[in-house]
């Protein structure tokens, strides 16, 4: 960032006037920026139509417009009042909120749709430019806090189309404006394009699991899992010798940070004492899905005896047993152990009755290292997806704000 940016950043932040800027109702802004009411920024739509046939039905949420059918799980259907119809390149929201947050999103379909009649849809007017205006209302600290004072009582706070309309905005003429939008519009595409390499690449290690792991059974003898793996039930006598962990299906992490709050009065006496790369899994069940988890953290930690823990011999590589129990390789099989009810439970003991194919030692190794370096592929792009993110964050907030000209 340029000196002029940090200094000017600096003089706003202490209340001070740069030069070429203004002090408004609303805070410093550059001196030919106007304020205005949303409302003279954007012209509200109000076509329905019931033609389900002819138009996809969309929902509106945080992450975008979204097929009803897939949000829903469920068929559209013709509804008394209606649909509104979004037009392409339009711009709807869901009108009430749980936590005061309100996304707003455009169609960028490439036709139009249909949403809730209840969503308010607009457009921008001829002075106004929607890739300008809809980052101000998705990014804005000052909207939320607009959007906050508008609970009147109740769990939830409704942000109807002529309340927004009253939000006082900022803007420069429709030219900078324009220009502000293309930049943001760029940055969106490059992580867009993260986005994508990185699906493909989870595509590519799906595949060579598919490929090196899971035909493996087609060329080697079968042996029960229990020939590769040992109970752990080690427990500890004293209480915080260790870090408490917990186990999801996001891996192992520190107990504190998944629940968000200390754990030091808890009494981890008996709970079981795990080392780096053993193995831990959840006893219990709701849908059917078993997540074993390897301990990478840290090298020693303790565990609820809720779960139940393994580590490897000498005769599997707990790289590969990782990618193995993990791949869906094993799903059917322990589906059928599984003890029934609503809840479904694999004790230690059925889960070393499954069989896997006997592969080598040294094949188990060459299959992990060629897994873990995809592995290190997808951490380094999401590492640069996370990095492009937060660029278009501060682009944000220097060019919505008119902290740095266009």
């Amino acid at each position: 960032m340029k000196q002029e940016i940090k200094e000017r950043i600096e003089q706003i932040n202490n209340g001070i006037i740069p030069e070429g800027y203004k002090k408004t109702k609303i805070g410093i802004m550059p001196i030919d920026w106007d304020i205005a009411d949303l409302g003279l920024l954007i012209s509200e739509s109000k076509e329905l139509s019931n033609d389900i046939n002819k138009y996809k039905v969309f929902s509106s949420s945080r992450n975008g417009l979204i097929p009803q059918n897939d949000y829903y799980n469920r068929e559209s259907v013709e509804t008394n009042n209606g649909y509104k119809i979004v037009p392409n390149g339009f711009v709807t929201y869901r009108h009430m909120s749980d936590d005061d947050v309100f996304h707003f999103n455009v169609n960028t379909t490439g036709a139009s749709v249909l949403v809730s009649s209840e969503y308010p849809v607009f457009c921008s007017t001829e002075n106004s430019c929607l890739g300008f205006l809809v980052p101000c209302l998705n990014h804005s600290a000052r909207f939320r806090y607009y959007c906050k004072l508008q609970k009147k009582g109740g769990t939830r706070t409704r942000l109807y189309y002529n309340i927004l309309c009253k939000y006082t905005i900022a803007h420069p003429k429709i030219e900078e404006q324009e220009k502000i939008a293309e930049i943001l519009s760029a940055q969106d595409k490059v992580i867009e394009l993260k986005e994508k390499l990185i699906e493909q690449k989870y595509l590519q290690k799906k595949y060579v699991i598919q490929k090196l792991i899971l035909n493996e059974s087609s060329t080697n003898e079968m042996i029960k899992l229990g020939c590769w793996i040992n109970e752990i039930d080690v427990r500890s006598t004293c209480n915080n010798m260790y870090p408490v962990l917990t186990s999801s299906r996001k891996g192992i992490c520190l107990q504190e940070e998944y629940f968000n709050k200390s754990v030091s009065s808890f009494d981890n006496t008996g709970y079981k004492v795990l080392s780096k790369n053993d193995f831990v899994y959840r006893t219990i069940s709701d849908d059917g899905v078993f997540v074993f988890n390897k301990l990478d953290l840290i090298e020693k930690g303790l565990i609820s005896p809720a779960y139940y823990s393994f580590r490897c011999n000498n005769n599997c590589d707990s790289d590969y047993l990782y990618y193995l129990l993990n791949s869906g390789y094993l799903k059917k099989d322990i589906s059928i152990l599984m003890q029934g009810g609503t809840r479904l439970s694999l004790n230690f003991g059925k889960l070393c009755s499954v069989l896997i194919p006997n592969v080598s030692l040294g094949k188990q190794k060459r299959i992990s290292e060629i897994i873990k370096t995809l592995d290190k592929e997808i951490k380094l792009l999401e590492q640069e997806l996370e990095q492009e993110k937060q660029k278009k964050k501060a682009l944000m907030q220097l060019l919505l704000t008119g902290i740095v000209r266009v």
